[in-house]
């Protein structure tokens, strides 16, 4: 068993179980390795397994939201994950322990959500974000597989047609509206953005000469979309509209 100081400044204690297989755990400060290390070296002596102690959800939350939430998810989706684990997670699995949650009690789970009427969406989500937790308590050598991978969600299916919108119903609209809403309309009929992943975040830069470029932050890419004939005439309105500072860039004319 040995502590050693990684080249990010974080501490990592080293040991073996068996002959064979090695194990390691990071730390942010060195005190808690060593904690770690007088720790694991008295279950080594009472022959006890050389497994962390059990840590309720709600703690563990902390750390995954940390480590793994921050770095990796958009923050239209952390505000989505931290809205459902408020209403619906922590209140019904937050005292277990990680370890508590079995498939048998996250089957149990998804059936309370069922009976007190939340919807198939919320549920699914729900449902993702333990799995997700699990999963990073899985790299974490808090458990030894992730629980809710076995635990089937429910089907989504769409409770309702969409309404497809033609164009002079487009029209129609825009006609009732003020400048900067018939812009808005324009933009959502003609380009089909994402309106709470995108259409905030466009700009005037972001339109080109044959269409119309779009930051997907859900899925961390770029796509583009043709400009259509109904917004290739009116560029001068769209864009500058939507984002006020974006009036200052070079070559962007004024309203």
């Amino acid at each position: 068993m040995d502590i050693y100081k990684k080249p990010n400044g974080k501490w990592q204690v080293r040991w073996r179980e068996g002959m064979t297989r090695r194990c390691a755990r990071t730390f942010d400060r060195k005190g808690e390795a060593l904690n770690f290390m007088s720790w694991l070296r008295r279950r080594q002596q009472l022959g006890q397994a050389a497994v962390p102690d059990d840590v309720p959800l709600c703690e563990f939350i902390e750390t995954y939201w940390r480590l793994h939430a921050v770095p990796n998810l958009s923050p239209a989706t952390r505000n989505l994950y931290n809205r459902v684990w408020t209403l619906h997670v922590a209140p019904r699995l937050g005292d277990y322990g990680v370890r508590e949650l079995t498939p048998k009690r996250l089957t149990r789970f998804r059936a309370e959500l069922e009976r007190a009427g939340v919807g198939t969406a919320t549920v699914v989500k729900a449902m993702t974000i333990v799995q997700s937790i699990l999963s990073f308590a899985v790299s974490e050598e808090l458990v030894e597989y992730n629980a809710a991978a076995g635990v089937t969600k429910p089907r989504y299916e769409r409770a309702r047609e969409p309404h497809i919108f033609l164009p002079a119903e487009v029209e129609a609209i825009r006609a009732q509206l003020d400048l900067r809403d018939r812009t808005l309309v324009s933009v959502l009929a003609y380009s089909g953005p994402r309106l709470e992943e995108v259409i905030g975040r466009l700009a005037w830069s972001d339109v080109g000469e044959h269409a119309i470029r779009y930051q997907d932050t859900k899925r961390h890419r770029i796509r583009h979309t043709p400009l259509l004939k109904p917004l290739a005439g009116r560029p001068q309105r769209v864009v500058p509209r939507l984002r006020p500072a974006d009036r200052h860039e070079p070559g962007v004319p004024g309203p």
